[in-house]
Parts: C-alpha cells; sequence; structure tokens
C-alpha cells in the first residue's frame, strides 16, 4: 500500500460572522422562517442590526492505518486542533505520518429505496468483529479478536463502518453510539422526522449512558461506476442497544442490516439520496 491516510476531513466549509453596519442588537433566532415584526426585530422601522451566532462543527475523523493498528474512529472541533492517536505500527514498516486522503466527488444521482439489499457487512468500533450476512444464499462470516478480521472482504472498512449491497451498487456509512434516545415509530420512522433524526453535535453532547445505536449514510457506489459522497446524511436512530458495550459491539452491524432489509429506514437514512 502506498500513503497512510486520514479521512473524513474532507469539503469542510464555515462561514464568518457577519455583522450589520449599524445599531447595536444583538438578536439569536433560529427558526428559518421568523416574521418581519417589531416584535421579532426591536423596532417596527428599522434600521436594525442582527448578529449571527455560530457553533463550531463537530467533524468525525476516520484514521485509516492501512492494514497497521486497528485505530477507533475519533472526532475534532472546526477550528480546534486534533488530538493524533498512538503511532500505528505495522511489521516491516516504518511509520512516516499521516496524510489527509481526499474524498470521493458528491452523488449527483438518485438510488431507489423499494428495494432489498442482497448482503451486508460491518466492523464494530474495536475493530475486533466483523460480520457478514448473504440473504440470497443465507451465507454468514462473524469473526472476532480470535481472527481480528482478516478476512478479505472486510478489508474495505474501518472501525464503526458498514455496507451494504445492492443490485445496483453498495452503500456505506458509519454508526454511533450515544446517551441519546430517539423514536424510530414501531420500526416505521415515521411522524415527526425530529423524533428519529439528531446532529452530530446532539448525538456527542448527550450525558449518560452510550447505549443508543444510530446510523449515517456516507457514500454510493454504482455498479461499474466511481464512489460517490453523499450530501448532508442525518443520523438516524436505530434502537435502544440496553447498554454501552451491546451498542459498540452491535451497532455497525444493525445498521447495516436495517438498510437490507426495512425500506422505511432507507426511505429515512437516504433522504434526498434517495426515491
Amino acid at each position: 500500500m502506498n500513503k497512510l491516510a486520514l479521512t473524513s476531513l474532507v469539503a469542510i466549509s464555515i462561514a464568518a460572522p457577519a455583522f450589520a453596519a449599524v445599531g447595536d442588537l444583538k438578536i439569536t433566532k433560529t427558526a428559518s422562517n421568523v416574521p418581519c415584526t417589531d416584535t421579532t426585530l426591536d423596532t417596527p422601522t428599522g434600521p436594525a442590526a442582527l448578529e449571527a451566532d455560530w457553533t463550531a462543527n463537530t467533524i468525525t475523523i476516520n484514521w485509516d492505518a492501512k492494514n497497521g493498528t486497528t485505530i477507533p474512529a475519533g472526532e475534532c472541533t472546526y477550528d480546534d486542533t486534533i488530538t493524533l492517536p498512538t503511532t500505528p505500527s505495522k511489521t516491516g514498516y516504518t511509520f512516516g505520518g499521516w496524510t489527509v486522503k481526499a474524498g470521493p466527488a458528491q452523488c449527483s444521482t438518485t438510488v431507489s429505496t423499494s428495494t432489498d439489499g442482497i448482503d451486508y457487512l460491518s466492523k464494530n468500533f474495536a475493530g475486533d468483529y466483523c460480520f457478514y450476512y448473504n440473504s440470497d444464499t443465507d451465507d454468514e462470516i462473524e469473526e472476532d479478536t480470535g481472527s481480528a478480521c482478516v478476512n478479505s472482504i472486510f478489508s474495505g472498512l474501518s472501525t464503526g463502518e458498514w455496507q451494504t449491497n445492492f443490485s445496483y451498487g453498495s452503500v456505506k456509512g458509519i454508526a454511533k453510539c450515544s446517551a441519546k434516545s430517539g423514536n424510530n415509530h414501531s420500526m416505521q420512522w415515521g411522524g415527526n422526522s425530529s423524533d428519529w433524526t439528531a446532529t452530530e453535535s446532539e448525538l456527542t453532547s448527550a450525558s449518560g449512558e452510550a447505549k443508543y445505536c444510530w446510523c449515517q449514510l456516507s457514500t454510493y457506489t454504482p455498479n461499474g461506476g466511481e464512489m460517490c459522497s453523499v450530501a448532508a446524511p442525518s443520523w438516524v436512530f436505530d434502537y435502544d442497544r440496553s447498554s454501552a458495550s451491546g451498542c459498540a459491539g452491535n451497532c455497525a452491524r444493525i445498521c447495516a442490516n436495517l438498510v437490507q432489509r426495512y425500506s422505511a429506514f432507507r426511505g429515512a437514512l437516504f433522504g434526498s439520496f434517495g426515491q
């Protein structure tokens, strides 16, 4: 293999705070369509000064050690520093540092949410348990600490990642355990989407036992085509995994399984990328 890579730091953008030229009033409004009234602007005629209220994004980092020491996924806050993990090791090689791996282009197509997947695979957060299942042949492969996920079918997965393959191509995503709960409406993911979607910061800042499993779509690769990145994916609630250890060991596998089996979950997870 050639370069070690640090992934998931691709296409990051943020605007600087903007200030109005007149007045000294700061107003915080979070709704997308607030009324243009004196109650909102504190003046019936103007001018009024509005100040943008920004919160730094939390960015997921996947450390790709290229068959070296397994490194769990991490996070950083935009415009802050990155805490580097323990230096990976690989027999016969000397570690030369991390480089940023260029990400795929943004997806410009949609996929079917009505078609079930053929098979799926996953790697847990510790990288010591991998799972594969084929629904057509009922084939199943489980690898735990003893075999260390050495089967070549898992080589394309980083820790905490999952992949589901369809007749038209494959989708890949990541799993996350959080103390924030959600409501999947009895496996239908209906009603108010705020019940079963969350932002990265909401999942990271929640306090308590991280036993709730959440899934996010990241890339799509059509048969015979190039991988593309899914724009603005949401975190979608899976289920209460009963304990933090139960979530850490099984969340990625369950994400892949739900994408393979449930059209309602694909609709929720794929968003505007699906049809």
